[in-house]
């Protein structure tokens, strides 16, 4: 494989914010399911998954948050891009937004 067809590394970051919504909405088996269908689709190579079960996103002390950021921005960092299931429009999200920007610099782009 030459150096131009080597795939990202991908780490996955899945959250829910209650118990409600992983039964309503998207779930974590969800989501997993879906990541790894985003990657296969891009050519992205799964090396790491953070879980973070019932954690509201009004803050950024959530503990498997920080472990992506503090593994993201290491050197040599493990993983290139991260993939997370959604952001939701709000004003702490936007806030996180711009956390991971500052974390990852151009890997942090919306995928539709």
């Amino acid at each position: 494989m030459s150096a131009s067809t080597v795939p990202l590394r991908a780490a996955r970051y899945l959250r829910v914010s209650t118990a409600r919504q992983a039964e309503h909405d998207v779930s974590i088996p969800d989501q997993k399911r879906q990541g790894e269908a985003y990657c296969k689709a891009r050519n992205l190579q799964l090396v790491e998954t953070f879980i973070e079960p019932s954690a509201s996103a009004t803050n950024d002390r959530r503990p498997e948050f920080q472990r992506t950021i503090e593994a993201g921005t290491s050197r040599p960092a493990p993983f290139d891009v991260v993939v997370v299931h959604s952001l939701r429009v709000h004003p702490l999200l936007r806030a996180v937004g711009r956390i991971w920007h500052r974390a990852f610099g151009r890997k942090c782009r919306r995928q539709l």
